[in-house]
């Protein structure tokens, strides 16, 4: 118990001491539960003990390897001296050999003896204290001396075979052409050439057959050199070779006595028929490719699997030649070798000429690598591991170089040098303006088919690839990250690897290749991507002003303060009212604008504009409701926002504003009426209202609730939908995200307010009854002054009502079309009959 709480009070102090927590806070007990079942858990703390010793006799077999017997001696001494039963040896062990820097070239093992005698070091003899002992002065010491091949004698004497034997030179003697010729003499050895004899009469005879073009009969063993000769891409005497295409052919003038003719020639023309698959490898090797660098390191593959080939070949033939045991000679035995050792290469040769022949149905610049990956996958459902891993290869090495230009353009956003044409992304516009960069200044690369331009087994990343490198591509112009960009930790030839993925196959046999190798792209890229679009989400969303770009919106176009709106109306229609020619001066309204609008801290009074559009402004003699119609108000967009927008003008809100505009100046010319009606005289209880004077104040009464009903419409609407795109802009996972449902808000708000041109005839209508409203606003007003005055208000009455009901009607259909639950929710309040 007392370990316990002496266990507790120790984390409780460790944890407050590193973490600066205080013991009040709520979420420190659960830490320092956590902390102490941590110390608790010692299943692993102790050192494997076997580990250490493994490591130690490694050691000990290193020095004698390195022929260091006396370190080896030394170390195995002491480690049998070692005690057997002590509790923290294999800790100590441990600790020494993590300690240790290169035993073997620091340590200078000195028996202990001299170590306790005194280590005496005696000075070797230098050339110098040699010639002082014995000087070299004397008379006619040079007098006698035997040339050698270190001597400076007779050049001519050298040239012949009878001169002395070299002798060895000191460490003093300076090594120079002559030196190095003499020395190449001492291990050259003649060869013995009756060893070559039997060869040279078998070559001798087989040529003599090929020149006469008669049938000869020649031993198994003959026959066997040939082929396999052949198979190495050497010139053979019965076999003959294109060089243009490397199609090898039989003779046809051998024979053997151990075989039929037919049979033989069956054989020997399958074998033909290997080595001309073979012959196409070595050709397409050879092939110059400057551009595609993924077809070089695709060739390099193949070239290493032919050395491999070249190398059980020769260790074949070696048994012919020197067998270790008695052994038959055997044409089909041979064949049979030859066709296991041969049919990975076979079927490789097969898959790449498919993959490069000009009719075939795979035809692209990535014929080869997509036709290496389709066998691939096959290779691996039916089970046959020779052709897979030899087709693994090949297709492995170009994708891992292909990989490299995708990463580089991930990791960059630039593209890679010189492989544009084998690339899958091109920049279609370097001049593109900033505003539209991320749309059309990087491209897919695609074919004439349509398809794009890379491996069809990486076609599922390359969307994600692309958008990616454009992110970074993006910040790069925003200045957040430099162009330099160090490579990603995680790198497409660490994880490319034959090695990785045979041992990854082999640990889980249901996972299919494709899947396996989708994977592991998919791994590479998502570290990056997520970087990446979450520093460019960042920089959009805050440092670049979209947020705050939405927040001026809905106050300067949807009315979210409206006291600023009200101050903005009351200027506007009042120079109205005074019927100045000078209502629509731009600069007076954009001075208006910002000392009203710009009063909010949300909106930027530097950026606002006012304008009316001179294109579509209507004729001086149209009414104010038509004029307001193209009143304009813009907001100053940066450039990153306009990659989002689209576009650099907010021509919908600008409408929307309009729209809102043409309402409040129907309850502009409206409003003041109240005050006529306070003036109106007294009625007794039971006396009725005059006629005109009832129709005059129920048509306004209609009117408002028109206008009331427009007004909350515009409002409401306009605001959930700008609430719903703030929502979505803060969720999205990149650019074409945003852009998307920036879109789809424009469309909506297009769609809700009737701003589209689908819907121009019932927003007429709705127009329409806005114009009635300016023309019976001066008869109301004079009936209300007047009551004695009489106004037929019948025609106007029913022009409203006939309006009314072609609005509520479309109103109607649209929502049924489109479900727009905002229209029909305005259908249903302007049919209202209350």
């Amino acid at each position: 118990m007392a370990h316990a709480t002496a266990i507790s009070e120790l984390a409780e102090c460790l944890f407050v001491s590193i973490k600066g927590t205080s013991r009040d806070d709520p979420a420190f007990r659960g830490h320092k539960e956590q902390t102490i079942e941590g110390l608790r858990d010692s299943g692993h703390a102790r050192t494997n003990q076997f580990e250490v010793k493994e490591r130690l006799e490694g050691l000990v077999e290193k020095f004698g390897v390195l022929n260091r017997d006396d370190l080896a001696d030394a170390l195995q001494l002491r480690l049998n001296e070692l005690p057997t039963n002590s509790l923290y040896l294999p800790e100590l062990l441990s600790l020494l050999l993590e300690l240790s820097n290169g035993p073997f070239e620091r340590n200078e093992y000195e028996p202990s003896e001299k170590l306790l005698q005194g280590n005496v070091v005696e000075d070797e003899p230098t050339w110098q204290d040699i010639l002082d002992d014995d000087p070299l002065s004397e008379d006619g010491i040079w007098d006698d001396v035997k040339g050698g091949y270190h001597s400076s004698g007779d050049e001519a004497a050298r040239d012949g075979d009878d001169y002395s034997d070299p002798t060895a030179s000191t460490s003093a003697t300076s090594f120079d052409e002559d030196d190095l010729n003499a020395t190449a003499r001492q291990h050259f050895v003649q060869p013995d050439l009756q060893l070559l004899e039997d060869i040279r009469l078998h070559q001798g005879d087989l040529r003599g057959a090929n020149n006469s073009h008669a049938l000869a009969t020649f031993s198994e063993l003959a026959v066997i050199r040939e082929v396999i000769t052949m198979l190495q891409g050497l010139p053979s005497c019965i076999f003959t070779t294109h060089e243009a295409s490397g199609k090898v052919r039989y003779r046809g003038n051998c024979s053997i006595f151990t075989a039929q003719q037919s049979t033989l020639r069956h054989l020997l023309e399958l074998l033909a028929s290997c080595g001309t698959h073979l012959g196409f490898l070595r050709y397409w090797t050879q092939q110059k490719n400057e551009v595609a660098k993924f077809l070089q390191s695709m060739q390099s593959a193949v070239y290493g699997l032919l050395s491999i080939l070249t190398i059980d070949l020769g260790s074949l033939a070696q048994r012919y030649i020197s067998p270790m045991s008695e052994q038959v000679v055997s044409i089909a035995q041979c064949h049979a070798e030859i066709e296991d050792l041969t049919r990975p290469l076979v079927r490789l040769s097969e898959v790449i000429q498919n993959g490069t022949v000009l009719d075939a149905p795979i035809l692209s610049r990535f014929g080869v690598i997509d036709a290496l990956y389709d066998e691939a996958c096959l290779a691996h459902r039916i089970g046959d591991q020779q052709i897979f891993i030899t087709v693994l290869k090949p297709l492995l090495a170009g994708l891992q170089t292909y990989s490299r230009l995708v990463q580089h353009w991930v990791s960059t956003g630039g593209l890679p040098e010189g492989s544009q044409e084998y690339f899958f992304v091109r920049d279609e516009n370097q001049d593109c303006v900033p505003s539209d960069v991320w749309h059309n200044r990087f491209v897919t690369n695609r074919t004439a088919e349509g398809q794009i331009n890379a491996p069809q087994c990486v076609h599922p990343l390359l969307q994600r690839a692309f958008d990616t490198g454009k992110s970074r591509a993006f910040l790069v112009l925003l200045g957040d990250v430099d162009s330099a960009l160090p490579p990603m930790n995680l790198t497409v030839s660490t994880v490319l690897e034959s090695s990785t993925f045979e041992h990854l196959l082999s640990e889980d046999s249901l996972q299919s290749f494709d899947q396996l190798l989708l994977e592991t792209l998919d791994t590479c890229l998502t570290a990056q991507a997520a970087d990446s679009t979450l520093a460019l989400l960042n920089a959009v969303l805050h440092d670049h002003g979209l947020l705050s770009t939405l927040k001026a919106i809905e106050f300067l176009y949807f009315s979210k303060d409206g006291g600023i709106l009200q101050s903005f109306t009351e200027t506007l229609f009042g120079r109205i009212d005074r019927r100045s020619k000078t209502w629509a001066d731009p600069f007076m309204l954009t001075e208006l604008a910002e000392n009203t609008f710009g009063a909010s801290s949300n909106v930027d009074m530097h950026l606002i504009t006012v304008r009316t559009d001179s294109k579509k402004a209507p004729a001086a003699s149209a009414s104010e409701i038509k004029q307001l119609e193209h009143l304009e108000v813009g907001y100053a967009l940066s450039w990153p926002v306009q990659n989002i927008t689209r576009t650099n003008k907010l021509t919908i809100h600008a409408a929307t504003f309009a729209f809102l505009l043409q309402v409040e100046y129907c309850s502009h010319l409206l409003h003041p009426q109240i005050f006529v009606l306070r003036r109106l005289p007294l009625q007794n209880p039971g006396q009725k209202l005059q006629a005109t004077l009832r129709y005059a104040l129920g048509l306004r009464n209609r009117l408002l609730w028109y206008l009331g009903v427009l007004r909350a419409h515009i409002t409401m609407t306009c605001s959930l939908l700008h609430r719903q795109v703030t929502q979505q802009m803060n969720q999205a996972d990149g650019i074409d995200a945003m852009a998307s449902a920036w879109q789809d808000y424009e469309t909506k708000l297009q769609t809700s307010l009737l701003l589209t041109r689908k819907l121009s005839p019932i927003r007429n209508a709705v127009i329409g009854i806005l114009e009635l409203c300016e023309r019976c606003a001066p008869k109301l007003d004079f009936v209300l002054q007047d009551s004695s005055l009489y106004v037929n208000f019948t025609a106007t009455v029913d022009e409203m009502d006939k309006a009314l009901s072609f609005v509520v009607a479309g109103l109607r259909a649209v929502s049924r079309a489109g479900g727009e639950a905002s229209l029909a929710t305005l259908a249903e309040n302007l049919d209202w009959k209350g």
